[in-house]
């Protein structure tokens, strides 16, 4: 007889487990980002918006029922992601996850969600695949790849008037995909693309990289990854004397990025799927508090929120329809999939029929003066 392996056992495992197991009367929602490593202060900022809507709700004493949540470190890693999936699944108390930050562990990680019926809504993961493999738990906040990448690409053709280009993204699920939409995108605008490949992410040395730009002469060079290795890309760029601009998506849209590309961050522009915090309208009171008590935003902290307070909402509806005593991930699942028109600080939100929010727009922003001042 063959072993059988503990793998292949984990879904019927993860079905019993959240099936059969009594509730003691908490309602969890787990967070799931990194919380060590170069991202981890995206992570905390986003468990802390999660943890404010919480906090809010808890306040109101509504339906007799208090929100915890559980915050678990995936390091922006897909193994550790599964690992904390895995957890989060079999947890009978926990009702919905918001995460995962990257686009690799939530695709790793949703899979794991949806055998037990798990909702899992990302505030930040753009890649389109997320979205597009027929998983009913799968909800995100921000818009896709689809919409940055090729609202860059447009950008680029008949905003700055460019021609030619070079492509690098850090080869995971979401540098790749945005690096991809934006391709295609300039392509069909008659650009022409000189270079196009992948970096290996925490490297300390992209110069062989950065000379194939200065040599095929590009005039912008897109970027498509985080800010340790954009800002890395950009200084190394920028040793070099070289013109090119510098055109990327909200992985660098940090500040983080600015401080550790120094000047050679100057220039660079950058999308991100909300306008400036202190000028969109609704976001204002939710900047103060959170700047108050947590610091400065770093970048997805209003998604974070908004898909916090979703799924408040979806928990405390099926409360008073079903009872605590009856309350299952189901009715929450059901409840967050027909969200039309919720009014949250980053705008009007609705899903559709995949789980993407609709009607998602890009915007702007170029670093001046050490800051990320938005332009369109």
């Amino acid at each position: 007889m063959k072993k059988c392996s503990s793998f292949l056992l984990l879904p019927i495992f993860l079905i019993l487990v959240a099936g059969c197991a009594k509730h003691s009367g908490s309602i969890k929602i787990g967070v799931a980002v990194p919380l060590t490593g170069p991202q981890s202060a995206i992570g905390r900022d986003v468990v802390n918006a999660v943890k404010m809507a919480a906090e809010e709700y808890n306040l109101t004493g509504k339906s007799g029922t208090k929100i915890e949540v559980a915050a678990f470190d995936d390091q922006s890693q897909t193994k550790e992601a599964a690992v904390v999936a895995g957890k989060l699944a079999s947890d009978p108390e926990c009702f919905a996850v918001i995460g995962h930050l990257v686009s690799g562990c939530s695709l790793t990680a949703s899979e794991i969600y949806a055998r037990t019926g798990l909702a899992m809504i990302t505030p930040s993961s753009t890649n389109p695949k997320i979205t597009l493999r027929g998983l009913r738990n799968v909800f995100r906040t921000c818009p896709s790849d689809d919409a940055q990448g090729a609202g860059a690409g447009d950008f680029a053709i008949k905003q700055l008037h460019k021609k030619t280009f070079a492509i690098l993204h850090d080869q995971t699920a979401y540098g790749q995909g945005v690096a991809e939409a934006f391709r295609m995108a300039v392509l069909a605008g008659g650009g022409t693309v000189l270079s196009f490949g992948g970096v290996s992410p925490g490297e300390s040395d992209y110069t062989e990289v950065v000379a194939k730009v200065k040599r095929v002469k590009a005039e912008v060079l897109y970027f498509g990854g985080m800010y340790p290795e954009g800002s890395l890309i950009a200084k190394q760029l920028n040793s070099q004397d070289h013109k090119t601009v510098i055109l990327s998506a909200d992985g660098l849209y940090v500040p983080e990025y600015i401080s550790m590309a120094g000047k050679a961050a100057e220039g660079t522009i950058i999308t991100f799927v909300a306008p400036e915090h202190w000028q969109a309208s609704g976001q204002k009171d939710f900047v103060e508090k959170f700047q108050k008590e947590y610091g400065k935003i770093k970048s997805y902290a209003p998604y974070a929120y908004d898909a916090a307070s979703i799924v408040i909402n979806a928990i405390t509806a099926s409360v008073k329809s079903e009872g605590r005593r009856n309350l299952s991930r189901a009715k929450v699942l059901e409840a967050i999939s027909r969200t039309k028109e919720y009014r949250g600080v980053t705008g009007v939100i609705s899903f559709d029929s995949k789980g993407d929010v609709v009607g998602g727009q890009v915007y702007f922003y170029k670093v001046e003066n050490g800051k990320f001042v938005w332009i369109r």
